[in-house]
């Protein structure tokens, strides 16, 4: 909430290092987005209402989402 962003491997950053915003405007650095998540374990966090209304993801997913998503791409999300 406080707009910091924090490099990969900085301990504040608990995203993961992975951000992908999900807007009109790709891929940036504000708003709703897919993100990892790293402060907890996943069995804490996973399938629980626990954010600003971003999408988390395993390390694993959001890894292979950064790299196989282009700019543009259509995302649906489904609950």
């Amino acid at each position: 909430n406080s707009g910091t962003v924090y490099p990969p491997g900085d301990p504040g950053n608990v995203l993961g290092g992975y951000w992908i915003r999900l807007s009109p405007d790709g891929i940036g650095k504000s708003g709703i987005g897919l993100h990892g998540y790293t402060q907890e374990e996943p069995a804490a966090w996973l399938e629980r209402r626990a954010s600003n209304g971003c999408v988390r993801l395993r390390q694993d997913g959001i890894d292979r989402v950064f790299h196989l998503a282009l700019e543009g791409t259509a995302v649906w999300i489904a609950e």
